[in-house]
């Protein structure tokens, strides 16, 4: 499966209308499943600066699980999305019967600290990121 926003970053502000466009495509494929969307920001401190614990900048991964794309679903995720302070990264992971094993999908979306669907294009944070959602999914079966 491939993705018009595969590669490319989003121009400011379109960040959430490619996401959803990519979620739109992506429910096309009927062995989608165990969608999850996560998002990486900085943890913020009641300033608006980023927190440091230890001299260090305190990451938060926020995983925001989906089944579909109904309206609630997207005001929902454009509230997650609206609350992030300052966004990492951006990246939906997924199971999908069509793809070769392990069948795992992701596609990391264009934040300023780049863009793609392997593993090898995975910062620490987001294969932490990755292990957490595979834990999880694991836990569901």
């Amino acid at each position: 499966m491939s993705f018009e926003l595969e590669g490319k970053i989003n121009p400011a502000g379109t960040m959430y209308l490619g996401l959803i466009d990519m979620l739109i495509d992506l429910f096309k494929g009927s062995g989608v499943s165990n969608v999850e969307v996560n998002f990486i920001s900085y943890r913020m401190d009641d300033k608006g600066q980023i927190l440091l614990e230890d001299g260090q900048d305190v990451v938060e991964i926020r995983p925001f699980a989906i089944g579909g794309l109904s309206t609630k679903i997207r005001e929902e995720l454009k509230k997650e999305y609206d609350s992030t302070g300052h966004l990492i990264s951006l990246i939906v992971f997924w199971s999908d019967r069509a793809l070769p094993p392990p069948g795992l999908g992701l596609l990391k979306l264009g934040t300023p600290r780049g863009n793609g669907s392997k593993v090898s294009d995975l910062t620490p944070i987001e294969k932490q990121a990755l292990g957490d959602y595979l834990n999880r999914l694991t836990k569901s079966l």
